[in-house]
């Protein structure tokens, strides 16, 4: 959409994908955290939808709408990062996607200019590393974790000393589960007595006449 005008998409063509980018909409399964979006709206995308085109849509919208060394140049990244995101082929294909990254960098300054050479581009060479280390990508993803900051923002009520609101509303919450579970341990043993017998090993335990329990739970040590 930018840079040199020998890989830059006319205003034309970016008009034609991000039709079909909004076209999938309809037909996007929910297991997609975010439905496509046009690419005029590429500032706003977040994390997660460059990685849905990389891998599902862009193959798809990107067919015979820009030049042909550009599209190729995008299939070996996506290829190479479906294998190595798969936990299934990722150990078998492993040197492939290292490969497939290899001439993407290396193709990557001819297409788009030696100038966007970026580390971040010279870093792709190196994910079959991690991939060899800690396994399929997917494993080792940050996703999770950044999904779990929109939880920990919940619990932010105020603009002041945000990190404290946060620590005091996790530790409630436990205090609160605690609290549930000694309510329920209570409440599942009743009519208390003192009237035994009972084994020499567990004299110390209480005794209760009735259980309301789902299931039977031997007494031990642990109902003091």
């Amino acid at each position: 959409m930018q840079g040199p005008l020998s890989c830059r998409v006319s205003a034309n063509f970016l008009r034609v994908i991000s039709e079909r980018l909004v076209m999938l909409q309809q037909s996007f399964s929910r297991e997609f955290a975010r439905k496509p979006r046009s690419l005029f709206e590429v500032k706003h995308w977040k994390a997660t939808e460059f990685r849905t085109f990389l891998l599902y849509t862009g193959p798809v919208v990107l067919h015979g709408t820009i030049p042909g060394a550009l599209y190729r140049n995008f299939l070996t990244l996506s290829v190479a990062m479906r294998i190595l995101l798969n936990p299934a082929i990722s150990a078998q294909y492993l040197q492939y996607a290292e490969d497939l990254l290899k001439v993407f960098v290396q193709n990557f300054g001819t297409v788009y200019g030696k100038q966007y050479l970026v580390y971040n581009v010279h870093s792709l060479i190196h994910l079959g590393d991690d991939a060899r280390k800690f396994g399929a990508l997917d494993d080792i993803s940050a996703f999770p974790f950044e999904s779990f900051l929109g939880h920990l923002k919940k619990l932010v009520r105020g603009p002041h000393y945000p990190l404290s609101q946060i620590v005091h509303r996790i530790i409630e919450k436990q205090e609160l589960l605690c609290n549930t579970e000694n309510v329920k341990s209570v409440q599942l043993h009743k009519k208390p007595h003192l009237h035994g017998p009972l084994p020499r090993e567990y004299c110390h335990c209480k005794q209760c006449r009735q259980y309301c329990g789902q299931l039977f739970v031997p007494l031990s040590a642990s109902h003091k």
